[in-house]
């Protein structure tokens, strides 16, 4: 690609992804768009870099420069719809100026999969989400919360071929990266343990111990940080070998989940209750099993089965290779 507009650099997973990207690409032109300049100085060390310092209340702003680049990779924002609103406006005007149509990659999350059940309990299923089958990534609406909305809309853009979009999905996000942006500088993000671990861990905290539901056998799909930069590494490099002939129907090809393993709740509950005793959070590494209206603000991930297949990131040669999540618990200080 020609040019790319980067979004969510300073997050756990876009930080690990640009370290190992450029050693992959050095020569593209990237643009990142960020609040803070605690990382400006290692992003332009990257080479060919652009830093524009802004927020995602700046839609006009956001909107200009996707209309600027052929690439808009969005690893920040899954569940601002007016962000994707912003993104898709500019790849049009981006389409009106230059004829071309551009890209984009888009970081969507499985919570759209999670069959809200509220029981606790494992619920199999006889058709499980395959990422790999067009019938099933059409069911994907704005129903399915929480990133359906912005999947919603970007599904709509590709089909009116105002821009090719392709899309990676990963579950439950663990770990920090040792390949982290940030980590050079002591930035925050490089060592924060992911979004979906600071729920769980405040979840355990808020309510005093580790929550599960039921019999606590509903199972939830985790992945470490460092599988997700590889699989998005492999669609990207699926982007460069696919967008000359992609056509408006192809984006229903190119979802690509990332999943590591399917761990059970009160498994999960007992390792947060761990981490939060160990740090002084709670008072015992205590586990109890919960109404769901009890289990707190993540009660629907407690409660609930997320069954997912990745056969197409495999496709791409994508093998996770963890470490497991107990692994990465045990080792938060």
């Amino acid at each position: 690609m020609s040019s790319l507009l980067f979004l969510g650099v300073s997050g756990q997973i876009g930080g690990a992804f640009i370290t190992s990207f450029r050693a992959k690409y050095p020569d593209t032109p990237v643009t990142f768009f960020l609040r803070s300049t605690e990382l400006d100085g290692v992003l332009r060390d990257l080479g060919n870099t652009t830093v524009v310092h802004g927020t995602f209340d700046q839609l006009d702003e956001i909107e200009k420069l996707a209309s600027q680049h052929s690439l808009v990779l969005n690893s920040a924002a899954s569940t601002n719809v007016p962000v994707t609103e912003a993104i898709i406006r500019g790849a049009r005007t981006h389409k009106e100026q230059t004829g071309e149509t551009s890209v984009v990659y888009h970081l969507s999350g499985a919570g759209n999969f999670v069959d809200n059940s509220e029981t606790g309990d494992f619920i199999p299923t006889e058709h499980r989400f395959d990422d790999a089958n067009p019938a099933d990534v059409r069911t994907i609406s704005a129903a399915n919360q929480p990133n359906g909305p912005c999947d919603e809309l970007l599904f709509a853009a590709a089909v009116k071929g105002e821009a090719k979009v392709y899309f990676v999905c990963p579950v439950g996000v663990y770990g920090h990266s040792d390949g982290h942006i940030g980590k050079s500088v002591g930035a925050a993000s490089a060592f924060a343990p992911g979004v979906w671990v600071d729920y769980m861990m405040r979840n355990t905290e808020s309510l005093g111990f580790g929550a599960y539901v039921g019999s606590g056998t509903s199972v939830f799909g985790v992945i470490h940080v460092d599988d997700v930069v590889s699989l998005m590494l492999l669609v990207y490099q699926k982007v460069l070998d696919t967008v000359a002939t992609y056509q408006p129907e192809d984006v229903y090809t190119h979802w690509y989940n990332g999943k590591y393993s399917e761990e059970p709740s009160k498994k999960l509950a007992a390792a947060f209750a761990a981490v939060q005793a160990r740090r002084g959070k709670i008072p015992a590494a205590e586990t109890k099993s919960v109404p769901y209206s009890e289990a707190g603000f993540v009660a629907r991930y407690i409660a609930g089965n997320m069954l997912i297949e990745c056969n197409n990131s495999k496709s791409l040669g994508w093998t996770p290779l963890g470490p497991d999540i107990y692994t990465t618990l045990n080792e938060l200080k």
